[in-house]
């Protein structure tokens, strides 16, 4: 009796060892998954860097500090739309300051490189404003303002990393190309505004910014 007893407590202690699943057994990985890459989601970044022009005009400035900020809807995996604003100061050699701004709509295409990486480029359109104040004429001597507005069309490229599941760092490089519409000179007793077909100097500044930014990424 005890014999049976015996082999029938054997036969249930084999009948869970075999059927208890094998991976039960074997501890929890220790890798971390790679995070997903959100196929829709609001994008904002904010940087900085270098800000600096090309053209005859800008002669009267060199590169100075510039900052950038972005916000974007991020429909589909390779596209988004939004707008940048950005802000960009020049040093000026002859004349006390310098700087201009633009706002943009911004359509931008995305490529990612696995999970962590993403190149990109946008086009852009907006409006571009730039200020200069200082003594424009030696001879004479006047401390004059200037400011010249107008529609712009931009191109945009950079890429980013990932650091963290919402966090990313990248570098970006913008470039514009402005249709200038109006120009005024401002003294103090008062101002004149042309187009810049009718200015005494030639009027071409085309902006450009190169600089890192940093974007927080949220799932939409």
């Amino acid at each position: 009796m005890r014999r049976i007893d015996a082999a029938l407590l054997f036969s249930l202690l084999l009948t869970v060892f075999v059927t208890v699943p094998a991976g039960a057994a074997e501890p929890p990985s220790s890798e971390a998954k790679p995070p997903t890459v959100s196929a829709q989601a609001l994008l904002f970044e904010a940087g900085g860097g270098l800000n600096a022009c090309s053209g005859e005009f800008c002669n009267e400035g060199g590169p100075s500090w510039g900052v950038d900020l972005t916000a974007l809807y991020r429909m589909h995996l390779n596209f988004a739309v939004g707008f940048n604003v950005h802000y960009g100061r020049f040093a000026p050699d002859k004349i006390d300051t310098m700087y201009d701004y633009v706002i943009n709509f911004e359509a931008r295409g995305i490529l990612p490189l696995g999970s962590r990486l993403e190149l990109f480029g946008a086009a852009a359109f907006g409006y571009a404003t730039t200020y200069a104040d200082g003594v424009f004429d030696e001879e004479d001597g006047k401390h004059l303002i200037f400011r010249a507005t107008g529609v712009t069309a931009g191109v945009v490229a950079g890429f980013s990393a990932r650091v963290t599941e919402r966090l990313h760092v990248g570098v970006v490089g913008r470039f514009w190309m402005p249709n200038w519409s109006d120009t005024c000179f401002y003294e103090a007793d008062g101002g004149q505004c042309t187009e810049p077909e009718a200015l005494e100097f030639e009027f071409e500044m085309m902006p450009w910014y190169a600089g890192l930014f940093v974007r927080y990424e949220l799932p939409y």
